[in-house]
């Protein structure tokens, strides 16, 4: 990605997209990683000018939406993009999402972490869902269980996301610590994991 400037495009509806598109690589990562500092930015600027202003007249804090078409990838990565999606949502931006195709392992994730989740088509698009696949560094036995112990935390903070964010429960979730959970639009939808049929 040197050499190619990073642009924030605006849809019709005044949304700030972002395109996940294949699978999630420090390559892939660095653009969007970009453009979500970009609207922090502009984020920040609007709360510190809505600070000085009538409650009347603020202006909307951003909204950005995901496109998704992604089979996945590297989770450190992935993580790289959530985290900076919670931050923001902190913030007070508004985060969606629409599947198209496919939402899976990290790109289902991602899509969990948005407030307001879609598909761009019922009868051809999939979810999967599998727990974090990271890799523990060889040490001695107590820094061995030290890696452990935050594994399991990481995962059950992934988890937990999950479950806020929907119908899914814990245990739903453990029954996939080992094995894929694939999650046709009508599950996800009685789920509440696609929720842009719910009125608020």
């Amino acid at each position: 990605m040197e050499g190619k400037d990073v642009v924030l495009v605006k849809n019709l509806e005044e949304e700030f997209e972002i395109e996940l598109y294949g699978t999630i690589t420090e390559e892939s990562t660095q653009p969007i990683l970009q453009q979500l500092k970009m609207i922090k930015e502009i984020t920040k600027e609007t709360v510190l000018n809505n600070m000085k202003l009538n409650p009347n007249y603020q202006e909307p804090l951003p909204v950005v939406k995901f496109n998704i078409f992604s089979n996945g990838g590297s989770m450190y990565h992935t993580f790289a993009i959530t985290n900076e999606i919670l931050k923001m949502k902190e913030m007070g931006v508004y985060f969606k999402a629409e599947v198209n195709s496919m939402a899976a392992s990290g790109g289902f994730f991602i899509l969990m972490c948005c407030d307001e989740r879609s598909v761009t088509n019922d009868d051809f698009c999939t979810l999967l869902y599998h727990t974090v696949q990271l890799s523990l560094p060889f040490g001695n036995g107590t820094q061995h269980i030290a890696d452990i112990k935050r594994y399991n935390k990481m995962l059950d903070n992934y988890k937990d996301i999950i479950v806020k964010s929907s119908k899914v429960t814990k245990e739903k979730l453990d029954e996939y610590d080992d094995k894929d959970w694939i999650i046709d639009v009508e599950e996800a939808r009685e789920l509440e994991i696609i929720n842009d049929h719910i009125e608020e």
